[in-house]
């Protein structure tokens, strides 16, 4: 497959190493860490020598620094949360490895839904996460108490006519 073969070749060369070094020294700068989280979420991809990269790279906690280092920013925090989205997918001790714990996914989206609630594409992405760790009992408790009803609700009301936003808060 042409696809895995460069995406092998891209981490092979050092792309995943090269995305977190830029993030660790650039933490302030806003657009780097966006063009290094874009570059991390692609190399991931859904192959499993990306997201043993992705793993061994500590690359999850780089994405949660950067939500915490820039909480204004939505893009941010829209990718944030799709790459925590990713990992609901991924077996525990995947997540385990990753450093991931149900407490971080909650204190990032939840922070980050009080802050960009009235931005459609943030709170669609951050209501998505929540769905997808809802499906796995073992955490959707955890993620759940971060969060409260009135809170997801108020995100549904200011955003009553866009049905992706509806359909997540749901779920």
């Amino acid at each position: 497959d042409p696809s895995t073969s460069l995406l092998e070749s891209l981490i092979s060369a050092g792309a995943m190493v090269a995305a977190v070094d830029l993030m660790k020294h650039h933490t302030a700068d806003a657009l780097v860490q966006r063009a290094a989280l874009d570059a991390l979420l692609a190399l991931v991809s859904n192959r499993k020598v990306g997201l043993e990269a992705f793993v061994g790279q500590q690359c999850l906690g780089k994405i949660v620094d950067a939500m915490r280092k820039h909480p204004a920013d939505a893009l941010i925090q829209q990718i944030g949360a799709q790459a925590l989205g990713s990992a609901a997918q991924w077996p525990e001790e995947v997540r385990h490895e990753a450093g991931l714990s149900a407490a971080m996914v909650a204190e990032v989206l939840s922070a980050a839904l009080l802050e960009h609630a009235g931005d459609v594409a943030c709170a669609a992405a951050i209501l998505e996460v929540l769905a997808r760790f809802a499906g796995d009992p073992a955490w959707a408790k955890q993620v759940a108490e971060g969060f409260s009803e009135k809170q997801v609700q108020e995100v549904m009301s200011h955003h009553s006519q866009m049905q992706v936003v509806q359909a997540w808060g749901r779920a």
